[in-house]
């Protein structure tokens, strides 16, 4: 028979081990900050207000260059220059033209009598346009010119000078048929104002309001117009 197994000699027994813990009380994460802690932090409405009249305001030099630059009338040097250079341009492209017409009238005279012709009616054309611009730029001196009339009655507080200037801009649109009812209404009630100030809001009224709301309808036009081409064009690439 099979021996039972042998008990494991005596040794010294071990015995439970205490660890004594102290209470620490933990900081509690929702319990209010000290007053003193945020009494002590920095509060920028506490900062001094920044003194900034001696401060040296910027100045946008580069487009006062720039404005002065484009807005100063070229000197009479530049003007010859740009004058002599379009006309010896002009010179040389009629000299061309006439050279080649002589000889295709040489050549071939029913060519030529055209190319004759095809000439002349480009001159008048450009003829037609310079005499258009011309025209013009003399209507915008004309009304230059009544403004700073304008603006001279204002100062003076001339009644006489403010009916110059409403004859002036009368005189100016005379000849637009669209406006015969502003003027009839102005020269109606011109009689009525004594005063320069009155007489030149009367006369801006009746006869400047409908052409500054046309003005108005063009440019929105035009910047509609703009806009739909600015969308448009990067599409077809």
């Amino acid at each position: 028979m099979s021996q039972p197994p042998k008990a494991p000699p005596p040794g010294p027994r071990r015995g439970h081990v205490l660890l004594e813990l102290q209470d620490t009380p933990r900081p509690d994460s929702r319990a209010p900050r000290s007053e003193t802690v945020l009494d002590d932090l920095l509060n920028p409405a506490d900062a001094p207000e920044i003194d900034a009249s001696d401060a040296p305001v910027p100045q946008p030099r580069t487009m006062q260059m720039v404005t002065r630059l484009v807005g100063r009338p070229p000197s009479r040097l530049t003007r010859l220059f740009l004058n002599a250079g379009a006309a010896l341009f002009v010179f040389l492209l009629s000299v061309m033209a006439l050279d080649f017409i002589d000889g295709l009238l040489t050549r071939m005279p029913l060519l030529g009598w055209i190319a004759v012709v095809l000439f002349a009616l480009f001159t008048l054309a450009a003829l037609g346009m310079a005499l258009r611009e011309w025209w013009a730029w003399r209507r915008i001196a004309q009304i230059d010119g009544l403004q700073r009339q304008a603006g001279a009655a204002l100062a003076a507080d001339s009644l006489d000078q403010a009916r110059a200037v409403t004859d002036g801009l009368v005189a100016l649109y005379a000849r637009r048929a669209d406006m015969e009812w502003q003027r009839q209404r102005l020269a109606e009630r011109r009689a009525e104002t004594f005063d320069a100030q009155t007489l030149l809001t009367l006369a801006e009224a009746e006869l400047l309001a409908g052409l500054d709301q046309q003005a108005r309808r063009e440019i929105e036009a035009a910047a509609r117009t703009v806009a739909a081409t600015t969308a448009l064009v990067p599409l077809a690439f």
